[in-house]
C-alpha cells in the first residue's frame, strides 16, 4: 500500500467493500437469488464502491512518488504536470492607428510566424516604451515607460510638456504570465499633433 501512497487500513477497507460488491452482484444476477431487494443491496454496495475507488484514485493520483506507469497500470489517467507559457520568441509589431491631438491609438500584433490579431500563444499584454526625439534611440534605457497594455488596442495621451510637432517613437516587448519579457519591437515614429491638453480633460 505504500507503493501507492495508501495505509494497509485504506486496503483493507477497499478489498471489503469489493468483496461484498462481488457477492452482491453475483446474487443479485442468478434467477434463483434475483429479487428486488438482492438487486438494491447490490445497487448500493455499488455506489459505495464508486465513491471509494474515486478516493482511492485520488490518493494515488496525488503521491509524487508513484509514477505514471504505475498509474497506467491501475487504469488511472496519467499525472499532466503544467508548463508555463513561454514568452513569444518575436518582438511584436507596433502600429500607430491615429493621432489626434495628443490622443494616440496604436495596435500590437505578432510577427511572423505568430501574426495574429490577438496577442500571441504565450503572451499576458505588453510593455510600451516612449521616446521623444528626432532619431530613435540605440540605448533602450532613453526609453519612457508608458505602462503595460494587456490588449491588443491601446491609447497614449502625451502631457503639454511635449511640444507639438514632436516625433515620437513607440517600442514594445512581450509580457509572460510570469514576467517574463520578449525581444522589443521596431521603434515607429509619429508626429505629435494638437496644443495643451484642457485641464477638464
Amino acid at each position: 500500500p505504500a507503493t501507492y501512497g495508501l495505509l494497509t487500513g485504506q486496503v483493507t477497507s477497499y478489498t471489503t467493500l469489493a468483496t461484498s460488491f462481488n457477492t452482491l452482484w453475483n446474487l443479485a444476477i442468478e434467477p434463483a437469488t434475483r429479487t428486488p431487494v438482492a438487486i438494491e443491496n447490490k445497487n448500493v454496495a455499488k455506489n459505495l464502491l464508486v465513491k471509494a475507488s474515486v478516493q482511492l484514485a485520488k490518493i494515488i493520483s496525488a503521491t509524487a512518488t508513484v509514477s505514471n506507469a504505475q498509474l497506467l497500470a491501475l487504469r488511472l489517467n496519467e499525472r499532466l504536470i503544467p508548463q508555463p507559457r513561454p514568452v513569444p520568441p518575436t518582438a511584436p509589431i507596433v502600429e500607430v492607428v491615429s493621432v489626434s491631438g495628443r490622443l494616440v491609438n496604436i495596435r500590437l500584433h505578432g510577427a511572423p510566424p505568430d501574426s495574429t490579431r490577438g496577442k500571441p500563444f504565450g503572451a499576458s499584454g505588453a510593455h510600451l516604451f516612449s521616446f521623444v526625439g528626432d532619431e530613435a534611440p540605440t540605448d533602450p534605457r532613453q526609453y519612457h515607460f508608458e505602462g503595460m497594455a494587456t490588449r491588443t488596442i491601446a491609447q497614449l495621451i502625451f502631457p503639454n510638456t511635449v511640444s507639438s510637432g514632436a516625433t515620437v517613437w513607440l517600442s514594445a516587448y512581450w509580457v509572460s504570465s510570469r514576467g517574463q519579457v520578449g525581444l522589443g519591437s521596431v521603434p515607429v515614429s509619429f508626429t505629435l499633433q494638437g496644443g495643451a491638453i484642457p485641464a477638464a480633460a
